[in-house]
């Protein structure tokens, strides 16, 4: 083989054209580019002279360091050589793809011959740093706006997300005029909004309370009263005007004892006439106005202050009659042990 004189080996980069793609993180792509580097080289043997034509085996390797460490990067192939020039396209072999440009490297060539089988000839010194020409300065600049990667900025032409790793809020939005702070919309309609002074609503765009929800709406936790109190099991929502609270039933009147106790109580309401009692439509009637209707047992009270009883036909029952009024003469205990038919005329 021809043995390469080392330290004299001439290597001109005439091109480092890192396009962004290279230099900078592989999110930040703008056009399709041809990712790789043009090297070129010139290769002398002992005496000075270049080397005899052929091809010639090569490796080319990036490191991190200028001396020692390990590559990065490695490729290795076959390059024509003529009058000891070379040109090689870095990448076009092994993909630069999964290089950080992002960073000063140093580039290393072992020469490894024109023969069948690569001999190689040691890895050359010192290692070639890489620079950028102008265009790729520019390139740079494409990727930042006032020096702040481009890729801290949200997109509004596709989806995009806000990720970070922070102790202060994620986003804040700050609304100095009389806008709307916030508008969300499902195609053309408003879903949400946030107006100016913090009135938020959902479903609605005018929403003129601290919250205005237009349509359903399911709660599966709990719902707490201005008090912050989430209330009891049975407990209703009452409102005090100013605010809510939770209240038992049993201060409006019901009885607590059981959760059916208004149904045992009042057993059904029909039409105009309200049964009172168990289901066999009986019990004890108070403080009533109106028309009622007695059925089966139980005791009917009328007021003092009730005049007279018209219309009153078929009632037959035995029983006693305690105080009242009858045609016109005061009644005191008087007893009836067989039926007594009233007609509506009064006889």
């Amino acid at each position: 083989m021809t043995k390469i004189k080392r330290g004299f080996v001439y290597f001109n980069i005439l091109q480092a054209l890192l396009i962004s793609s290279l230099l900078y993180p592989q999110n930040i792509v703008f056009a399709a580019i041809n990712e790789q580097i043009n090297y070129q080289g010139k290769l002398l043997d002992a005496s000075s002279a270049p080397v005899p034509d052929g091809t010639y085996h090569i490796a080319f390797n990036l490191y991190t360091t200028a001396t020692g460490g390990s590559p990065i990067w490695s490729s290795t192939t076959t390059v024509p050589v003529t009058s000891g020039l070379f040109s090689y396209m870095l990448g076009s072999t092994t993909s630069l793809a999964g290089v950080d440009f992002n960073q000063t490297l140093y580039l290393s060539v072992n020469i490894g011959g024109n023969g069948g089988t690569p001999s190689w000839d040691g890895e050359m010194s010192p290692r070639k740093i890489l620079g950028a020409v102008p265009a790729a300065f520019e390139a740079n600049n494409a990727q930042t706006l006032d020096n702040i990667a481009t890729s801290s900025f949200l997109r509004s032409d596709q989806a995009d997300s806000i990720a970070a790793t922070v102790s202060s809020p994620l986003l804040t939005i700050t609304q100095n005029g009389t806008g709307d702070l916030l508008n969300l919309f499902d195609g053309g309609t408003e879903v949400f909004s946030v107006l100016d002074g913090g009135k938020v609503g959902i479903g609605s765009s005018t929403p003129t309370y601290t919250l205005s929800v237009a349509g359903d709406a399911i709660i599966t936790g709990a719902l707490y009263d201005s008090a912050n109190s989430a209330g009891s099991n049975g407990y209703v929502l009452q409102t005090t005007g100013s605010g809510t609270r939770w209240v038992a039933t049993s201060s409006l009147g019901f009885l607590a004892s059981e959760s059916n106790a208004l149904e045992s109580t009042v057993t059904g309401i029909q039409d105009t006439e309200i049964f009172i009692g168990n289901g066999a439509n009986s019990g004890t009637f108070t403080a009533i106005s109106g028309d009622a209707t007695l059925a089966n047992t139980g005791v009917l009270t009328l007021a003092s202050s009730i005049t007279s009883v018209t219309s009153l036909a078929n009632l037959a029952t035995v029983g006693t009659i305690t105080s009242g009024t009858w045609n016109g003469t005061s009644i005191a205990d008087a007893y009836i042990d067989n039926n007594l038919t009233i007609s509506a005329s009064g006889t």
